[in-house]
């Protein structure tokens, strides 16, 4: 959640982890900047994931769910 507030410059705490991250200003750099930090963390989330669950919720189970596999 850190680098996505980083990313939109807005404090972390001011992040609704139910908002579709589009209305915060997340645009494809953004995203193409994000998913290169969590594909360097270890998780496995594409470009297209971001899109398919555009909510850090929904995010977050996606990868949680994917790293059980």
């Amino acid at each position: 959640m850190l680098a996505v507030a980083e990313q939109l410059d807005m404090d972390v705490l001011d992040i609704d982890p139910h908002v579709d991250l589009r209305q915060y200003g997340l645009d494809s750099i953004a995203v193409v900047s994000l998913v290169g930090v969590w594909r360097a963390n270890g998780a496995n989330v594409g470009y297209e994931d971001v899109y398919e669950y555009p909510s850090l919720e929904e995010l977050v189970s996606f990868v949680l769910q994917s790293a059980r596999r």
